[in-house]
Order: structure tokens, then C-alpha cells, then sequence
């Protein structure tokens, strides 16, 4: 499994890792602090809400308001479970959910709007891994939604690895050739 970074937040900043584990599509996403007070502005009854299962379901109903996944056979994925990240990497001003889409399918097409009723600049960062491929994106006000095919992917592992061993190469039969005697004509 890999580390799950943590940032310093802006409160118009969220972060979202979408990856596949045990056969399960998940959503790693980190919030500001201030994904409360964008919740109890769409659900004003969340303002009196007494248990943290409350503030939970309730951010469920908004992120699947304001995230719509769609897969390569262009069928909705719907968000269907979350629960707290309670890891000790997340930032003191943020906070963490872990998110299960209701079935394991490739993304074709990404659209979050998360927070994007509360700042004008609002921008949502996205890593999305699928196999050995990694794509990175945002969305904001201007551009809500990620087409996956428009992304370039960069291999998750050892993409860095092609320009060293061409270098090492070019070395090698560099030395060679200084090595081998000039044949007169």
C-alpha cells in the first residue's frame, strides 16, 4: 500500500486519491477545516446535529451531490460508504475520509464541484491510480470536470528508471569504443 500524503490547507483547497484496493474502487479525500460550515449551509439542520454519524451521512448526501464518477462503459459510480481517516498524517486543520464507490470499475470521466458553492476559487486536486497508470488533474469553477483520456497518464513505478539505463548505455559503448584501436585504411 502506498502513503497517503497530507497537506497544509488553504480552506478553498481539498484533496482527493482515487485508487483501487482488496477489489474495492476508494476515495482517499481530505477537506479543510472549513467542509463544515459548507455543510451546514446546504443542510442547515447538520448546525444542531449531535453525533458525528449525523455529520457523516450528511457529508455523504452532499459528496454525491457534487462528485459524479463515470466509468468506461459510461454508467454513474455512486459514493457508498465513508468513514473518518484517523491516521496520524493528516493535517491538524484538515479532515480525512476514506470513501467506497459502489463497485470497482476503470473512471472515464470525473466531475467534483465540492466546495465550489461556498469559493469562487475553489480548486479540488485529484490523483487517480489505475494499475500502473497515475493521473493527475484539478477541478475548479472554470473546469469542474477531468476527462481521463485528455490526461496524460505517467506509469506509477519506474518510468524514471528509462533515462538511466539510456544514459548507462550510452556510457558503456562510449567506453568501448575508446577502448577498441583505430584500424588504419
Amino acid at each position: 500500500m502506498f502513503s497517503l500524503p497530507s497537506y497544509a490547507h488553504s480552506p478553498n483547497e481539498a484533496f482527493f486519491k482515487i485508487y483501487q484496493q482488496n477489489n474495492q474502487l476508494l476515495m482517499y479525500a481530505e477537506f479543510p477545516w472549513t467542509i463544515r460550515k459548507v455543510l451546514v449551509e446546504r443542510y442547515p439542520e447538520l448546525a444542531t446535529a449531535t453525533t458525528q454519524a449525523a455529520l457523516e451521512n450528511g457529508l455523504l448526501k452532499y459528496l454525491n451531490t457534487c462528485i459524479k464518477a463515470i466509468d468506461v462503459d459510461n454508467q454513474p459510480l455512486e459514493l457508498e460508504h465513508l468513514e473518518p481517516y484517523t491516521q496520524a498524517d493528516v493535517h491538524s486543520h484538515s479532515v480525512a475520509y476514506m470513501i467506497r464507490f459502489d463497485r470497482n470499475k476503470k473512471l472515464k470521466q470525473l466531475s467534483n464541484q465540492t466546495m465550489f458553492e461556498r469559493y469562487k476559487k475553489q480548486v479540488n486536486y485529484h490523483t487517480i491510480i489505475w494499475g500502473d497508470n497515475t493521473w493527475e488533474g484539478e477541478t475548479s469553477v472554470s473546469r469542474p470536470t477531468l476527462l481521463l483520456e485528455q490526461l496524460d497518464p505517467t506509469p506509477s513505478k519506474w518510468w524514471w528508471c528509462v533515462p538511466i539505463v539510456v544514459l548507462l548505455l550510452g556510457i558503456v559503448v562510449g567506453i568501448k569504443k575508446l577502448r577498441q584501436p583505430h584500424q588504419a585504411a
